[in-house]
Parts: structure tokens; sequence; C-alpha cells
């Protein structure tokens, strides 16, 4: 199981948006985030499918996205 705290930035260990842990059950993961249109979502999802969410590195993870 993940070591997840309430305010991680965790995702989905198949992809998709980063979330945030808003609260932590048993086995279950509260996770907000915002879709694609900026509309607040959230979901419980078994901790097993999660993970820390790891910016990328590299010579140009620091720069503006535009």
């Amino acid at each position: 199981m993940g070591d997840f705290r309430e305010g991680d930035v965790v995702k989905l260990k198949s992809g998709g948006p980063m979330m945030t842990v808003g609260s932590i059950g048993n086995q279950m993961v509260r996770c907000e985030w915002f879709d694609a249109n900026k509309v607040p979502q959230k979901n419980d999802f078994e901790q097993t499918v999660l993970e820390i969410y790891t910016p990328p590195s590299g010579p140009h993870s620091s720069l503006p996205r535009k």
C-alpha cells in the first residue's frame, strides 16, 4: 500500500491527470482534480492503483509552459 497523506499529489499508475489526495480511508483514497474544462472532480480510488506524482526532470522541465 502507498503511504499517502492528505494534500499529496498523485496519479493513477495507468496515467491520467494529477490529483490531490483529499482524504484517506482503510483501502480507499479520495482524490480531487480539475477536468479539461476546469470543472472540479472527485472520486475514490484503491490505494494500490495510485502513485505519488513526480514531475518530469530534464533540461526543459523548469521552463514555463505556453
